[in-house]
């Protein structure tokens, strides 16, 4: 943290999940944020996956802007592999974990981010129905050059 802090002038904080994962293999989920523009609420949590559908389950947290802007952020780190069928059911048990989210941390909008393994086209595209997500969804296209910082 030191290093980014003395990089970019400004003071960060984080928030860790615990480990998470099957078997040996295990991640930690990790929000970084600038405690001058981002404050930490409340609700680290780690959505308790009943079914055993998620390979690592969702990690959630609520913050709020320095202009008072309430919202849930989470993560997730869909299974990796060649099995588009399990790639589904985490996918469409997103729902399931959005429901909870909106029962558990009432009045802010969720932002759900990660890392799906899934392209665009199937978690988006056909299957979107199945997600039963209620809010508008924009998928950028992709460009023909990539700009790296």
């Amino acid at each position: 943290m030191a290093a980014l802090e003395a990089r970019t002038g400004a003071r960060w904080a984080s928030l860790l999940s615990h480990a998470l994962g099957r078997g040996s293999y295990k991640e930690f989920y990790a929000f970084l944020y600038r405690t001058d523009t981002i404050t930490w609420i409340d609700g680290a949590v780690i959505y308790l996956d009943d079914r055993g559908v998620f390979a690592r389950e969702p990690f959630s947290a609520r913050f709020e802007t320095a202009d008072g802007f309430q919202f849930v952020l989470t993560s997730v780190h869909s299974l990796y592999g060649k099995s588009v069928a399990e790639h589904e059911a985490e996918a469409v048990a997103l729902r399931s974990y959005l429901d909870w989210l909106n029962e558990t941390i009432e009045g802010s909008p969720v932002f759900l981010t990660g890392d799906f393994n899934l392209p665009p086209p199937i978690l988006l595209g056909v299957r979107l129905s199945r997600l039963q997500l209620r809010l508008p969804l924009r998928v950028p296209r992709p460009s023909a050059r990539r700009t790296v910082a």
